[in-house]
């Protein structure tokens, strides 16, 4: 008994997809519910085998027509906050599978709840076709129920503890220690005068919708489409043995909604030495049109096209940062606007930067990938 193809179709018919979103007023808890409005499942398989030193062969397919397919899960997370400070310092590790892994201590499923309705279950072979009653699929459906109170609970919660308690490869060091402040001679943000002025020129003057806001300033250089393409991107070569490879281009990128900014505040002061950054972008739209090729001694063996779009809301970055401004300099150029246009007074200024919070969030409201045939 063998499988010769698995054919799953009607996935762009997403209607929800939210993998990891935190519990409101509750620590340590994780919300995912993926739902989807069809789904067709097609299986062909073949059977060899011999009986009675009888030889036979056949084959058929197995299908599957399945509506209103949802996974809702709870999950209990605890992060290690070493691991994930360490991260942040060492952006360039957060690619590492096992630095990731070891970010997270423990996560359980506390409750999960699989549905789907089977419209239709089908078996060929050859010119021969059954399907099954509506008795047969209510019973399929009761025992997937069945199986996702009980069993499907512990497999899974067997299946994350084995996956984040293996002792991980990632040398992990403590987290940078922030720079010590002086006790005279830094600026205090929340009450200097020249502070202040940036602050009002950058996040109100400026801002989101003001005479010379960002919304309106992208507009402008977009003509009024709010939306960026690139279509230079070099190809990429995945290397296959000595004479393979999988050749990877991107024919277009494309981001829309870049004039839908809600919030823009940049130079906040929140504390004595600390400035808070707020980017809140409205909707943000991805579209990537790509193309790629087997080839094996420079010949190709199979070649297909595709794009994938992410249609993104509630966009936001908020960072905190320590700001040490040499007191001395800053009345200097308070006193000469003019020394403000060079970039080496500026930077004269700074005594010391340090990043103390970053966080990002994003809602996925829709995503989906379209291979040359239109199945995504």
């Amino acid at each position: 008994l063998g499988i010769d193809q698995i054919v799953l179709s009607g996935l762009n018919t997403w209607n929800s997809f939210e993998i990891l979103r935190p519990v409101p007023f509750q620590d340590y808890y994780l919300d995912s519910a993926i739902s989807t409005d069809f789904l067709n499942c097609s299986v062909s398989f073949f059977i060899n085998g011999s009986i009675f030193d009888t030889e036979f062969s056949s084959s058929g397919s197995v299908i599957l027509d399945l509506s209103d397919s949802h996974i809702d899960a709870t999950l209990q997370a605890a992060l290690n906050a070493t691991v994930i400070n360490w991260l942040v310092s060492n952006i360039d590790k957060s690619s590492n599978v096992e630095c990731l892994m070891q970010a997270v201590h423990n996560m359980f499923a506390i409750e999960l709840d699989l549905g789907t309705i089977l419209q239709r279950f089908t078996v060929r072979n050859g010119n021969l076709e059954s399907s099954a009653s509506n008795t047969v699929a209510t019973a399929i459906r009761d025992l997937i129920t069945d199986l996702t109170a009980g069993p499907g609970k512990d497999l899974i919660n067997n299946f994350l503890n084995d996956l984040f308690t293996r002792n991980g490869t990632c040398k992990v060091g403590p987290p940078p220690s922030p720079p010590s402040v002086p006790t005279h001679g830094i600026v205090d943000l929340v009450n200097n005068s020249v502070v202040d002025l940036v602050d009002y020129i950058l996040d109100d003057v400026i801002g989101t919708d003001g005479p010379f806001g960002v919304n309106a300033i992208v507009s402008d250089l977009t003509n009024g489409t709010g939306s960026w393409s690139i279509s230079t991107i070099p190809e990429i070569a995945i290397p296959i043995g000595n004479s393979s490879a999988i050749l990877l281009k991107v024919d277009n990128f494309r981001v829309s909604g870049l004039n839908s900014w809600k919030t823009a505040n940049a130079f906040r002061p929140s504390k004595k030495y600390y400035l808070r950054s707020l980017l809140e972008l409205d909707t943000l739209y991805l579209r990537v049109d790509f193309h790629f090729d087997v080839v094996s001694n420079s010949k190709s063996l199979y070649h297909d096209i595709g794009s994938i779009n992410l249609d993104l809301t509630k966009n936001g970055i908020l960072a905190n940062w320590m700001c040490l401004f040499d007191e001395a300099k800053i009345e200097e150029l308070g006193s000469d606007p003019s020394q403000w246009e060079v970039a080496a007074c500026l930077a004269d200024a700074v005594k010391g930067f340090y990043g103390d919070i970053f966080a990002m969030n994003t809602t996925v409201m829709q995503w989906a990938f379209f291979g040359e045939d239109g199945v995504a």
